[in-house]
């Protein structure tokens, strides 16, 4: 009799134990995950602070099972330090009744040391006898690849926004400045070819040397758009070597005679010795011509440009000063960020401005250093470091 009365106290405990169950499960149910396959279940008792954790969200953190202790410390503690605050804020939410289930995402230390990225949702399904929370069953997801594609998607779009920007300002400007070079050189050509002008010596003159400032800017906008498209592209690649700085210097003065005559500009080359520097020439050779370029454009006629050196132990500085136009502070500050911006020259001289942009990309592919000073009025200074060799 006995046996009898103790078999139906078992059935009621497991009755009451099977009834527990299909309300836990229901509960689960109402979650409505939205999720496509859950990584694993866990179970976080509020009163003893205990998890009970699915192997699988163990092993998603290289850990196996019993590596991390059941108290739930161990597990939070490892959550990122930039989550950690708005994960439990999640949880808090949920048990003080602000929110009906506990959603959150954060990232989360493996036993690596690395990160990975879990989405977790979870819900309260058991109170104590007080109408307190007492259980929150949840499952967490690894959305760790989701969110490094997510990102990848984000960085791209970011570059293409800003390639798409430079390129749309880029063509603006060789619009506007390319155009105008070449026609005034075809409206000077004009003039030569119509005997009706009957042009005086002083006049041809003065009109080859315009035709040859034109001819000059003209090509430097196509060199800086060659280079600048082919840079962007990915097909310049710096290639280190050493070489004469001096000669480069030498070649770009050289190139230049014709507007430094016709200016009437001093040239004060201080560097007659070979000084040796290691990079990549062909990038350094344009970094040297837009330099020099940019302090015959803004030096006016009868100016003054020096070029000088300066070392330490291990770099050598180059550097451009004129006693041109100058600027301000307003226009110094401009030019120090990576915006293409056209600025006219003292005799009408045109550009891309892109001569800039590619000094500071070609001296950071070739490790290299920029500094800019400048007074309105007074003249700018450019100086620039590469390694010696």
């Amino acid at each position: 009799m006995d046996r009898v009365k103790e078999v139906e106290k078992e059935n009621e405990a497991l009755k009451k134990q099977i009834k527990l169950l299909e309300r836990e499960l229901n509960e689960q149910d109402q979650l409505k995950f939205q999720w496509a396959g859950s990584l694993g279940r866990w179970e976080l008792n509020l009163k003893t602070k205990k998890v009970k954790y699915n192997p699988l969200k163990l092993k998603a953190l290289g850990f196996e099972p019993g590596e991390i202790d059941p108290d739930m410390y161990d597990f939070v503690n490892r959550i990122h330090p930039g989550d950690y605050d708005q994960a439990m804020q999640a949880m808090r939410d949920h048990i003080s009744g602000k929110k009906p289930v506990y959603e959150t995402e954060y990232r989360i230390r493996t036993k690596k040391g690395d990160y990975k990225t879990f989405y977790d949702r979870g819900k309260i399904i058991k109170y104590d006898e007080f109408g307190q929370p007492e259980v929150v069953v949840g499952i967490v997801f690894d959305i760790t690849e989701k969110r490094q594609v997510e990102e990848q998607l984000k960085e791209s779009i970011t570059a293409l926004k800003k390639e798409n920007e430079l390129t749309n300002q880029i063509l603006s400007i060789i619009s506007h400045d390319l155009r105008g070079t070449i026609g005034a050189i075809s409206s000077l050509i004009d003039l030569f070819l119509h005997d009706e002008y009957q042009l005086e010596e002083e006049e041809k003159n003065r009109f080859l040397s315009d035709i040859n400032i034109s001819a000059k800017s003209s090509l430097s906008i196509l060199e800086n758009l060659l280079n600048w498209s082919r840079n962007a592209k990915g097909k310049i690649k710096a290639d280190f070597e050493v070489f004469d700085l001096t000669e480069v210097v030498n070649d770009v003065i050289s190139f230049n005679r014709s507007v430094i005559a016709s200016k009437g500009i001093a040239i004060d080359n201080k560097l007659q010795n070979a000084y040796y520097v290691k990079g990549d020439r062909d990038m350094i050779h344009t970094v040297v011509r837009n330099l020099i370029n940019n302090a015959l454009k803004y030096t006016q006629k009868d100016g003054r440009i020096v070029i000088n050196q300066s070392s330490d132990a291990q770099i050598l500085y180059l550097t451009v000063k004129d006693n041109g136009i100058g600027m301000d502070e307003r226009k110094l500050k401009e030019i120090n960020f990576p915006k293409v911006k056209s600025t006219e020259g003292t005799s009408g001289e045109t550009g891309t401005g892109l001569g800039l942009f590619l000094v500071r990309d070609f001296l950071k592919k070739n490790k290299g250093r920029l500094e800019i000073f400048s007074v309105k009025g007074e003249g700018t200074t450019v100086k620039i470091g590469l390694e010696l060799a």
